[in-house]
Parts: C-alpha cells; sequence; structure tokens
C-alpha cells in the first residue's frame, strides 16, 4: 500500500485542527459562567478593570461577548496586545471559569536622549513638547507613544539637514511597574564641519 495513505495534507490536517477548535468553541457556548477572575494586574486595582468587562457571573457564556470584553479591554491603552488574552477552563459545578490574563504596559520612569553629537537632548525635548508627545514620568509607555517620539526626532533631524540618522530603542526595568527608556541617535550630518545643516 501507498505510504503516502497514511499522511495528513497539510491543507486537511489545518482544517481539522480549525474545526476541532470550533466545535470546543461552540460547547462551550451557553454554559452557566460560573467566576470571572482578572489575573496579572499590579498597580491598576482589578475593580477598575471590571466595570469594562460585560461578563459576570451566572451568565450563560458567550464566546463573542467574551472576546469584545478582550477587545474593549485592550482599546483602554493599559495593557499589551500581545500578551493580554482570555482562557476558559471548566468550572466545579459543570460551568466555565472565564479568566482574563492581563499585562500591564509600564509606565515611564525616563527617558534620555543619547549618542548625539550636534543636537542636545534639551532640543529634542522641546520638539517633543511643541508636538503634544508626552514624555513625563508616569505616562504609559505604549508602542504608539514609542512610535511617536521616534517620528517627532526624525522629522526633526531632517528639518535641520541629517540625513538617515540611526536611532535605537533601549529599555531597563526601573520596578515593577516603570522602564526606563533610552532613545540612541547617532546624526549623519551634512557637508557642514561643524554639523550645522538648518536650512
Amino acid at each position: 500500500m501507498n505510504n503516502l495513505t497514511y499522511m495528513f495534507h497539510p491543507i486537511a490536517l489545518t482544517l481539522f485542527i480549525c474545526g476541532f477548535v470550533l466545535s470546543v468553541s461552540a460547547q462551550n457556548d451557553g454554559r452557566l459562567v460560573e467566576t470571572v477572575d482578572i489575573l496579572g494586574s499590579r498597580r491598576i486595582a482589578v475593580e477598575e478593570i471590571r466595570p469594562h468587562i460585560k461578563t459576570q457571573a451566572g451568565d450563560s457564556y458567550n464566546e463573542k461577548r467574551v472576546k469584545d470584553d478582550l477587545q474593549t479591554l485592550l482599546s483602554l491603552g493599559l495593557f499589551d496586545q500581545r500578551k493580554t488574552k482570555f482562557r476558559i477552563e471548566d468550572g466545579k459545578r459543570g460551568g466555565v471559569w472565564v479568566i482574563f490574563e492581563i499585562y500591564e504596559l509600564p509606565l515611564i520612569a525616563s527617558i534620555e536622549f543619547k549618542e548625539m553629537k550636534f543636537v542636545t537632548s534639551a532640543e529634542l525635548i522641546s520638539e517633543l513638547q511643541a508636538q503634544n508627545v508626552r514624555i513625563e514620568r508616569g505616562t504609559v509607555y505604549t508602542p504608539e507613544i514609542q512610535s511617536r517620539i521616534r517620528t517627532v526626532i526624525l522629522d526633526y533631524l531632517a528639518k535641520r539637514g541629517y540625513i538617515n540618522p540611526q536611532i535605537w530603542i533601549t529599555t531597563s526595568s526601573a520596578s515593577a511597574t516603570e522602564t526606563e527608556v533610552q532613545f540612541h541617535i547617532v546624526e549623519i550630518p551634512c557637508d557642514d564641519p561643524d554639523g550645522v545643516c538648518s536650512n
């Protein structure tokens, strides 16, 4: 007999797995929600998070509603979108246990601008403030803020005439809830030996 008879086609295997997962999810719909727990909070109290979750103990489990709850939490801009998730476990009385596992985004402890030879930190801080980018201590350090800071710096350097500057970012933990951020910036100066490239 041909050995291929005993092999799953990759597409068929994928469809089988997806079908199995959907089947398991469908089996949970309608079961009693025994408990809704929020795990992982550090600086944000569970009592502050819970009002954003519509799924309640005593409800019939509805996976769409739980997914909507997760998206509501992520839309707050306080939690890591890659790590924050929910999971379902069997309850003690035949129902389900809904668990939201949250990962808080850190607060800014400090931001430093390093490696520059021609542009000062004061200039960059002034430009960021002019562009309404918050970098003070206690601000939630989101991927959007990181990207915005980088964009403002690049635009500012471009206005000064620096071509293709190099920027890389490092972070270090200041505490369980705070992070120290370092923007390392290497300007590529124009032909002016003093690095003064303003138009």
